[in-house]
Formats: C-alpha cells, sequence, structure tokens
C-alpha cells in the first residue's frame, strides 16, 4: 500500500482504508486520507463511488447464510458487498490467502 500511495503522488484520489485491527488501522493513519477502524459490514458508503478496492477479506466461514440456508463464506460476501461500490471501469483486486 505504501508504494501506491507513493506513486499516486499528487494526483486528485483520497485514500482511505477500513481496518479492523485498531493496530493496523494506526499504520494506515500514517500513509492514507481516512481509516474507519470498524468492520467492513458496518461500513456503509454510497454505490458506484470507488475506483480501486483492495480486498483483503477473513478467510472463514461467516454467520450469514445463502438463499438456501447454507454458510456464506467471508471472501465471498466482501466480493459481493464491495462490487456494488464500484465506478463504472473501476477495479477490486482480492488478495488471495497463502496456499
Amino acid at each position: 500500500m505504501t508504494q501506491l500511495v507513493a506513486n499516486i503522488g499528487q494526483a486528485d484520489v483520497e485514500t482511505w482504508e477500513i481496518e479492523l485491527s485498531y493496530s493496523r488501522a494506526a499504520e494506515a493513519e500514517k500513509q492514507l486520507d481516512k481509516v474507519l477502524p470498524i468492520s467492513f459490514y458496518n461500513a456503509r458508503w454510497g454505490n458506484r463511488t470507488t475506483s480501486l478496492i483492495f480486498n483483503n477479506p477473513p478467510y472463514d466461514w461467516s454467520q450469514r447464510e445463502d438463499t438456501d440456508g447454507r454458510k456464506i463464506r467471508h471472501e465471498r460476501l466482501s466480493v459481493i458487498q464491495s462490487t456494488p461500490k464500484l465506478v463504472d471501469g473501476g477495479h477490486q483486486i482480492i488478495i488471495p490467502r497463502k496456499m
């Protein structure tokens, strides 16, 4: 993230992060415009407002269920919930877990 922010330079952008870990949020505040120290699932912002999303969800089962009553994994749920936030032509980068 540090390198990306440095490469953006003085471009007309706002950088922000949603970070549940307080220690990681404190580190991110040193580099980004805004940091929201909350769960992604509690964050609210408008659809079609974000150009680039780095999605690094927990790799585990959530407590939420699909229409068939099956648990949904956080990886899938975070992509489902973040995709509508992208502007047309926006990009979402999903950080895979270590294999």
